[in-house]
């Protein structure tokens, strides 16, 4: 089973999916001050509307809520998922010779619970459509319900097939987030369109006869930290965007340095428009994913370090800490040392 590399673990995910994942545990009282701060999450930092946690710290917090709530949907649907249940049903699919086999085990399993959703699947001209309907009277608290069940399932049946599956569109039935830009990175780069009549993922319907090539020996490791693996899987090695973004965040930490597209083209033996167009390819471009990990390298050295600014603005190949500065406000609205400060305030 293919682990999340270290580095993805310090990559950053926008803290409003934090304040709509902590809802359900507001709901039923609980002290979310102690909750986040066991998950090294300053509660001063969620007032913050672009402030960003680490996947380690997202990862733990989802530990921590489904265990204190004893809830795989940390309190935000109709009725509780007791801890067990996901890897229940990922025992089941198992059992499933294709990837349409496994989506149609899962979503049994779905209908079955009978909790705040009936899922379905449609194929049809070529496109196979997974279909949110939400049950008349269940409530949900808020969109994180919806968006936490199709990235399990999604990620689930990336790994049975041992390949990132290209959605071709997400349809949400809800108006655009503040955090509405994040939505792309989630769905792998696929179109996300809101205010939809119903929430549905569509993928091409060759997908639903990709093999399953997974076995039972490899499922503990699978479910064994399944919160981190919702935002970390990388199945695909053909996947130039993840490829780069390791590469750059190796080249951040080992040599100060942030290269420019034609040195990672160099290093991936690629004409640069050639690595320009596989990039293009995968809605991705070189300075984004550069900005991405210079931005979630700064979160983290700020965070959880002691290095001063001008240090920090040094190791990511910054030519002086004023740049840096302007740039670390860009990114979280904050100057590092201002954010440096709430971010300790556990």
């Amino acid at each position: 089973m293919q682990k999340a590399p270290e580095d993805l673990k310090a990559s950053t995910i926008s803290s409003r999916f934090v304040v709509e994942m902590l809802q359900g545990a507001k709901s039923r009282g609980l002290d979310t001050r102690q909750i986040l701060r066991e998950a090294s999450i300053s509660s001063e930092i969620l007032e913050v509307p672009r402030s960003r946690i680490t996947f380690t710290q997202f990862s733990s917090l989802s530990r921590s809520l489904a265990r204190l709530l004893r809830d795989e949907t940390y309190g935000l649907t109709h009725q509780p998922q007791h801890p067990g249940t996901y890897r229940l049903i990922c025992f089941s699919v198992m059992n499933a010779g294709t990837v349409g086999e496994a989506i149609e085990i899962y979503r049994s399993f779905i209908n079955i619970l009978d909790n705040s959703f009936r899922l379905d699947l449609t194929a049809e001209g070529g496109q196979a459509t997974l279909r949110l309907q939400r049950l008349p009277g269940r409530q949900i608290l808020n969109s994180f319900a919806i968006e936490h069940l199709f990235l399990t399932l999604y990620r689930t049946i990336c790994w049975l097939a041992n390949a990132q599956i290209p959605i071709v569109r997400v349809d949400l039935d809800y108006d655009p987030p503040v955090h509405e830009a994040e939505y792309g990175y989630i769905f792998y780069k696929a179109p996300v369109v809101f205010d939809q009549a119903a929430p549905a993922m569509i993928f091409s319907e060759k997908s639903l006869n990709l093999p399953n090539l997974r076995n039972r020996s490899d499922l503990n490791d699978f479910t064994k930290d399944t919160s981190l693996r919702l935002l970390s899987q990388t199945y695909n090695s053909d996947n130039y965007s993840m490829r780069v973004r390791l590469w750059l965040s190796k080249m951040l930490m080992q040599e100060n340095y942030a290269p420019d597209i034609e040195t990672a083209a160099d290093h991936f033996r690629l004409h640069p428009q050639a690595l320009r167009r596989k990039l293009k390819k995968e809605g991705s471009y070189y300075n984004e994913i550069k900005t991405e990990a210079r931005r979630d390298m700064a979160i983290n050295l700020i965070s959880h370090k002691t290095d001063t600014v001008e240090s920090i603005a040094f190791q990511l190949g910054f030519s002086e800490s004023r740049a840096f500065v302007r740039a670390f406000k860009s990114w979280t609205g904050l100057t590092p040392l201002a954010y440096r400060k709430m971010s300790n305030q556990l």
